[in-house]
């Protein structure tokens, strides 16, 4: 399946250098295809540490596994 899109990569990108419009037009509606897959979904924070709660849930865990 890549393959085929590697093809039709090489396509557009032999078509990009005859019409520029219309590549234009192939990357924005790419882009707002995207746009509406990732809808719906926010954008996940960065995963970090709080040291301050470590203690706090060592001890939960603690309490849990000895059960």
């Amino acid at each position: 399946m890549e393959d085929d899109e590697d093809e039709d990569s090489e396509e557009e990108a032999a078509q990009d250098d005859l019409d520029p419009i219309a590549a234009e037009r192939r990357r924005r509606a790419k882009q707002q295809d995207r746009l509406r897959r990732s809808a719906g979904e926010p954008e996940k924070p960065p995963i970090q540490e709080i040291v301050k709660m470590q203690p706090a849930f060592l001890a939960m865990l603690r309490n849990v596994l000895a059960d």
